[in-house]
């Protein structure tokens, strides 16, 4: 997703906060499994408003907003998301608010956190973990005592090996960065011997 789109300061934060917290409370009230599915049709509906045309379409001026929430209810049809997060999104449309919904994801997430222990985070790899991912947030989760929900994301800089980041903390046991400490060992060698 675009990070420049989203607005975290201030004013923007305190909104995007307000929508994720009526998105939370509505999927608390209806239970665990379907607060994750929120969030997950939540990601896609982000996803795929803001990586194409429909993003300046929903916000730009010269667009009558029947036409922009025709356009936002037709594509959230077809990507087939729950109800709570059409509506919101919809709202959010009618409001001239798009460029929050990275924001509004991000605090739904933050909320999680607070309020039932989750620990989201990124593992980067040169290929598809294949089915791995699993294990890797389960063996997490009993690391953490925390449930764990890991993002995979192709990085095939690495090389080898993986980079896991679970908030702020980073482990980067790739390749890469196996290579790079090797030749900083190299160099530091070097400059004793001269």
């Amino acid at each position: 997703m675009r990070a420049a789109r989203t607005r975290r300061k201030g004013r923007g934060r305190g909104v995007a906060h307000s929508y994720a917290e009526a998105l939370w409370e509505l999927g608390a009230e209806a239970g665990r499994e379907r607060l994750d599915r929120l969030e997950r049709d939540l990601e896609r509906a982000c996803r795929l408003i803001e990586e194409s045309e429909l993003y300046e379409a929903l916000r730009h001026p010269l667009i009558p907003k029947r036409e922009r929430l025709a356009l936002a209810r037709a594509a959230l049809e077809r990507l087939g998301v729950d109800e709570y997060v059409r509506n919101l999104i919809l709202l959010v449309v009618e409001r001239g608010r798009v460029s929050y919904l990275s924001a509004i994801l991000q605090e739904l997430r933050e909320l999680r956190q607070e309020r039932e222990r989750l620990i989201y985070g990124v593992v980067y790899t040169p290929y598809p973990l294949d089915g791995l991912l699993d294990r890797l947030e389960a063996r997490l989760a009993e690391l953490t005592g925390r449930e764990v929900r890991l993002e995979e994301r192709l990085a095939p800089e690495l090389i080898g090996g993986i980079k896991l980041k679970l908030g702020d903390l980073v482990l980067d046991g790739s390749v890469a960065a196996q290579l790079e400490r090797l030749r900083e060992q190299l160099l530091e060698r070097r400059l004793e011997l001269e």
